[in-house]
């Protein structure tokens, strides 16, 4: 298991085993785990739904600088992603308090032109379901 603490709004953020992030924004969105199944109700038609409770997917968009592709955190969040490593995410007030396991499920890399030594970088990850 990797640590993915996170303490927002400070900028410096990071992953134990992967190195510090510079956090610029956090996106937090919560899916509902429903079923839907048709019915005929009183002589009519009916879908009925059960929800059965949801999974959170947080959005981290983060940067760094003056860091060559071999030492940068994106490449190492890669590397985790392939493996299909859960990792811990840790959030702390004054956002809200959290404490879950998650999955990497998305790297997104922007590379500026003229600064190849600067990164802006998104990760998805999702909650991890029992």
């Amino acid at each position: 298991m990797v640590l993915f603490p996170l303490t927002f709004p400070i900028m410096w953020s990071g992953i134990a085993g992967i190195g510090q992030m510079r956090l610029k924004n956090l996106k937090n969105v919560s899916d509902a785990i429903k079923s839907s199944s048709d019915s005929w109700v009183s002589n009519s038609y009916a879908k009925k739904y059960m929800v059965y409770g949801d999974v959170e997917t947080f959005e981290l968009e983060c940067f760094e600088e003056d860091t060559a592709w071999d030492d940068s955190v994106p490449k190492r969040i890669k590397t985790s992603m392939e493996a299909g490593e859960a990792v811990r995410l840790l959030l702390y007030e004054p956002v809200r308090a959290l404490d879950i396991q998650v999955f990497i499920i998305k790297l997104k890399v922007s590379y500026e032109k003229g600064t190849p030594n600067f990164r802006r970088y998104w990760i998805t990850v999702r909650e991890e379901m029992a």
